[in-house]
């Protein structure tokens, strides 16, 4: 197989592989889940592997910090809590985004 492919082959797997992870832990929607894999893809193919580890921790611990501050406290349903925890493609698209629009400068 052509060594070119691989630059559009790993970041793309790598990535399928996270939102999937994702999804099964109700951090997406299908649509975030979808969104999340072009950002990502987007981060990695155009920053590199660092770029990306960068947008993953920040998805990471703002998942987990999201299941904490729900759980300490369930009595506030306003806002953004009100919607949930799972993202949905515009929620992606606010927080990731960017990153992913910077990554083809």
């Amino acid at each position: 197989m052509n060594s070119g492919i691989w630059i559009y082959i790993v970041p793309l797997a790598v990535n399928l592989c996270v939102a999937v992870v994702a999804k099964a832990l109700k951090w997406l929607t299908y649509s975030g889940a979808a969104s999340a894999l072009v950002v990502g893809f987007l981060a990695y193919r155009f920053t590199g592997p660092g770029g990306w580890v960068l947008l993953m921790l920040f998805f990471i611990t703002a998942n987990i910090l999201g299941k904490v501050s729900r759980a300490v406290s369930r009595s506030v349903e306003d806002g953004i809590q009100k919607k949930g925890g799972t993202r949905d493609w515009a929620q992606v698209m606010a927080n990731g985004g960017l990153a992913g629009a910077s990554a083809l400068l």
